[in-house]
């Protein structure tokens, strides 16, 4: 299911909810770092969860002890670990808004789910529910999904900021720009000179 190669020789539905669920965590959990499987990464749910325990202590710590995630050899900081949190929890937000826009199709929300994890990990598995017979609203969210995905999440949303950046930047030189006219037009117009009779 992580290899994103579409591969598929049995009909998905029918497989059990708890085959289904276990593929699904397969797929959005994904490959290695450096792997072009898509998915989160093993390394970041590694993290994650590596990371809960120190959540803990450094809410029971003081503010100034350094604590450090160690994976194997690597130490993981603050940086590093927020992240990784960051981008797994966006991830499954992804996963879960898409999920809710398929089901408003009439979908199951287990099958809606697999379909929205598969287009996250952009893994081409299916079952049964995308289809030329798929609501136009799903098929978008299916495609943003697999844009999300695959460019991962903090991407897409620095390009969309810094998109809206442009454009409001743009808006508001067009605003002075009109406003400059205006004042060069008004400067232009002399008012008339009343004589006292």
């Amino acid at each position: 299911a992580a290899s994103t190669t579409g591969f598929q020789f049995i009909s998905l539905d029918t497989l059990s909810p708890l085959v289904r669920l276990l593929l699904m965590i397969a797929m959005f959990v994904g490959g290695c770092t450096f792997s072009t499987a898509g998915g989160m990464k093993v390394i970041r749910m590694v993290i994650a969860f590596r990371s809960i325990p120190w959540l803990i202590r450094n809410n029971v710590l003081p503010n100034s002890a350094i604590t450090l995630v160690k994976i194997g050899k690597n130490s993981f900081f603050d940086k590093e670990i927020a992240f990784a949190l960051t981008m797994v929890f966006a991830g499954a937000v992804s996963v879960l808004a898409t999920s809710a826009v398929i089901t408003i199709g009439g979908y199951s929300f287990l099958n809606s789910m697999f379909e929205s994890v598969s287009a996250f990990a952009t893994t081409g598995l299916s079952a049964g529910v995308t289809s030329i017979h798929l609501p136009n609203y799903a098929k978008v969210a299916l495609i943003i999904e697999m844009i999300v995905g695959r460019l991962e999440i903090i991407p897409v949303l620095i390009t969309i900021r810094s998109s809206y950046g442009y454009l409001m930047r743009k808006r508001i030189v067009e605003t002075m720009l009109v406003q400059k006219r205006e004042l060069s037009q008004r400067a232009r117009i002399k008012p008339a000179k009343f004589s006292e009779g």
